[in-house]
């Protein structure tokens, strides 16, 4: 009896090897993706895309920061923001886990440096949110009044840059 014609039939009802899923995380810098990696100093309002490789449909991806569960994106792009100035100067380790309808699950976890120059004082933040609004950097503005409000919630020239 030749044990080829059985082995191929168990294989095909097995199917191929399962591919394990995969995440990838891009910090997105203006148009740009850039992949995230440990280490890397953050400050101000931070977005995150996540690619999910799976061969199964996608239920969702989670997003923690420090093992806190922040947010939730069912849909494609998936897509997070990180706000650091709600969170103190120093390490901070986010989480992105994804599952799918059957069960599968990727994850990936980087520790980030949060630096938001909170010791350089108020009056720093507010002298450079007033160059960047010189420069029509409106953005960049913003953070750096939320950053000098951080610092002194009474400042009335960060209340006067927002």
């Amino acid at each position: 009896m030749n044990a080829l014609p059985i082995l191929a039939a168990l294989f095909l009802s097995q199917g191929a090897a399962k591919a394990k899923p995969t995440l990838t995380i891009y910090r997105l810098n203006g148009t740009q993706q850039v992949a995230l990696k440990s280490g890397e100093t953050v400050r101000g309002e931070v977005s995150f895309k996540v690619v999910f490789a799976t061969q199964n449909p996608i239920q969702g991806i989670e997003f923690y920061v420090d093992d806190n569960l922040r947010e939730t994106d069912g849909s494609t792009p998936y897509t997070f923001k990180f706000d650091t100035l709600s969170e103190a100067d120093g390490n901070v380790k986010l989480k992105f886990l994804g599952t799918t309808t059957e069960g599968d699950r990727a994850e990936s976890t980087v520790t980030l440096k949060v630096d938001n120059g909170m010791g350089m004082g108020a009056d720093e933040h507010v002298a450079r949110g007033s160059e960047m609004l010189s420069e029509l950097k409106n953005d960049d503005a913003v953070i750096a009044g939320r950053i000098a409000l951080k610092i002194d919630e009474k400042h009335v020239g960060a209340r006067i840059l927002l």
